[in-house]
């Protein structure tokens, strides 16, 4: 158990991050020791470090919340939940089952229908340049694919209309009647082969259950749940898993500390019911199960979606036997990890340079033995007067508070007066306020006279000290 989880794809993604991480955190000590002076160097090593440390426990504890689930599902079984027997037409009466049904009851019941057809759980459809083949959103590209997919299924629809429709909100949607069926994708996806065929396999599974053997659960999220699995055991997982997406804006949250700005920003993009997360773990199992061949799997599992797979993968396939498109897709990933990094490495000693202006790390100071006896009683005198005008503006700003709350409680009084007509009361009170608004005016002159001085006794200190 040990070993296998060593062996996965998100430790050795943990492995990576951590390795690069410590790369840069290398160059940036690297970095702070040539630049910082070097009596001020230590607090910036410090911070540094800091940051990093818990950077990679952060990275950790995701990894771990990562591994601690696990699906458990039936491989193979001859228990069924529903009444055996072949499907009289194309399109049938749907049979609606009441009830909760458990993952593992789905898919006895998927299982059971794929036998029934004549249909392997154990093969997968890997699909490969001529499944995406010279895609242009077109709807007959759309139809094509489709039929590809009915192909591996070995079913040969009856009256089933496959378009593009924009007036609709769902990704997909399957419609049928005694007489036609029909199959719609959302137009704005049909940019995207990855996402057509994602969202083709999901509602083409409902034409299988539906149409083709005339079952439905009850519950309508029931129901969607289990036409996920129905992708997965009838061999269609790879193209949902391909429309998966995941981005971690991590070098941004790395870059913001140091900015003081904490950003946090991820992306995830699935078609399904199930989190993306849950439909690989179920895809993983299925996998094991079944012992289908996991490199030959994950060269045809686009990187995008590997976040959310963790099985044993080892993709040692050479780059000469991949098809074209995860060609294209890995020549992207790398492109953009290595605009990141570039990005990460020339604004994180921005942020350091800017951090050590703004705390003034720059301005080294004097020590007590490089001043003169001149110089250190004025220091000393200056630090004095310092503390005795904060110790004077904080007690005239309490004053002025005071202040403030008895001018706030003559105006609430007159304001009373006013809304109930009492205008001798109103008056009397009027003399107290102008005095209250003269003292209050007065205190905050005097604040922001000691706030003057104190600034200016500050910076005759700091004329002082510096080098």
């Amino acid at each position: 158990m040990i070993k296998k989880v060593f062996r996965t794809n998100r430790f050795r993604d943990l492995l990576k991050r951590i390795f690069y991480s410590f790369g840069i955190m290398l160059v940036l000590l690297t970095f702070v020791g040539l630049i910082v002076p070097e009596n001020s160097s230590g607090g910036w090593l410090v911070l540094v470090i800091f940051i990093f440390l818990c950077y990679w426990i952060s990275v950790l504890c995701f990894y771990i919340a990562s591994i601690r689930k696990k699906v458990s599902a039936p491989i193979d079984s001859d228990t069924s939940v529903i009444d055996k027997g072949k499907s009289n037409s194309v399109t049938q009466e749907i049979k609606t089952l009441d009830g909760k049904f458990s993952n593992k009851e789905k898919i006895h019941l998927i299982l059971n229908l794929l036998k029934k057809d004549n249909l392997e759980p154990n093969n997968i459809l890997l699909p490969d340049d001529l499944f995406y083949y010279e895609w242009n959103g077109s709807a007959d590209d759309l139809r094509l694919m489709a039929s590809k997919i009915f192909a591996w299924l070995k079913i040969r629809p009856k009256n089933l209309c496959v378009d593009f429709y924009s007036e609709m909100e769902p990704p997909g949607i399957y419609i049928s009647d005694k007489e036609n069926e029909a199959i719609f994708i959302n137009s704005k996806h049909r940019e995207s082969a990855f996402e057509c065929g994602a969202i083709l396999a999901h509602e083409i599974m409902h034409y299988y259950l539906m149409g083709n053997h005339g079952i439905a659960l009850a519950d309508t999220k029931e129901n969607e749940l289990m036409t996920d699995l129905a992708t997965i055991y009838s061999g269609l997982g790879v193209l949902v898993i391909n429309s998966f997406y995941h981005y971690s804006a991590w070098h941004e949250t790395l870059i913001g500390l140091f900015f003081g700005v904490i950003r946090t920003r991820s992306e995830k993009r699935s078609f399904g019911y199930f989190d993306p997360s849950k439909y690989g773990r179920h895809f993983e199992h299925y996998l094991s199960g079944y012992k289908i061949n996991k490199k030959l799997v994950f060269s045809r599992i686009l990187p995008t979606a590997k976040a959310y797979l963790s099985l044993d993968f080892f993709n040692n396939t050479p780059a000469e036997s991949l098809p074209e498109y995860m060609k294209t897709a890995k020549k992207l990933a790398k492109q953009d990890t290595l605009k990141r990094v570039a990005l990460m490495v020339v604004l994180i000693p921005i942020g350091i340079l800017f951090l050590a202006w703004r705390s003034g790390a720059f301005n080294s100071t004097k020590s007590i033995d490089e001043m003169t006896t001149q110089e250190q009683t004025q220091a000393t005198n200056l630090k004095t007067s310092i503390e005795q005008l904060e110790t004077q503006y904080n007690t005239c700003n309490t004053e002025l508070t005071k202040d403030k709350s008895a001018l706030d409680d003559t105006e609430a009084q007159m304001n009373l007066y006013n809304n109930s007509w009492s205008t001798d009361k109103y008056n009397e009170l009027v003399p107290l306020q102008n005095q209250q608004v003269a003292t209050y005016n007065a205190k905050i002159a005097e604040c922001q006279n000691l706030a003057s001085q104190h600034d200016s006794k500050v910076d005759q200190y700091n004329s002082i000290i510096k080098k």
